[in-house]
């Protein structure tokens, strides 16, 4: 699950799970990930302050990589006001692609790990280009429910940072606390006028 999804039901009392464990993606050191923000290579934007005025896709709004690290990223960057001249929903990362690729949009932020693996199989995707890319953020955690037996709860948060799964360069332990950059970017976040 998204990593602000699990830290907001966590800390709002909805969920009733623990953080135990983090993948580390490929070409990445440490457990996280960024965003890339993309647009068509034929639009001519080059860098963030290009897309003044574009059309935004984004997955959804209880979507960190496709929505809120962006938010983030314009404050970070002074963009506080108004940036983007719309802002329309597409229910996910592949979605926002296609919004760009066809037109319906300007410009989306896609989880870098998404963007890697979809650039490998859609040769399409030569026609659009990263023109920014947000900060690192922790990467999306593996939770156990605290319905969990203890002593299983324990064994399998253990086990996880053994295992090496295809296409992950490992997992590695992590905690609620480790989410703490995404719990403060939210009040920067917040700082930003759609």
């Amino acid at each position: 699950m998204c990593g602000f999804a699990t830290v907001e039901g966590l800390d709002a009392g909805r969920l009733d799970l623990d953080i135990v464990a983090a993948p580390v993606f490929p070409g990445h050191e440490r457990a996280t990930y960024r965003s890339v923000i993309i647009a068509r290579r034929d639009a001519g934007a080059a860098t963030l302050g290009d897309l003044a005025g574009a059309r935004l896709a984004i997955n959804e709004r209880t979507s960190w990589s496709g929505y809120h690290a962006l938010r983030v990223h314009l404050a970070e960057t002074g963009r506080l006001g108004p940036f983007f001249g719309s802002v329309a929903e597409t229910g996910g990362h592949g979605a926002s692609i296609e919004a760009v690729l066809g037109g319906a949009a300007d410009t989306a932020a896609i989880d870098d790990t998404i963007w890697e693996y979809r650039v490998g199989l859609d040769p399409r995707l030569a026609t659009l280009a990263v023109v920014d890319r947000t900060r690192a953020w922790p990467a999306p955690p593996f939770s156990l429910s605290r319905a969990l037996d203890p002593a299983v709860r324990a064994a399998v948060a253990a086990a996880l940072p053994s295992l090496a799964p295809t296409g992950l360069d490992g997992i590695r332990p992590a905690t609620s606390a480790d989410y703490d950059p995404i719990r403060g970017a939210m009040v920067l976040a917040a700082e930003v006028a759609w």
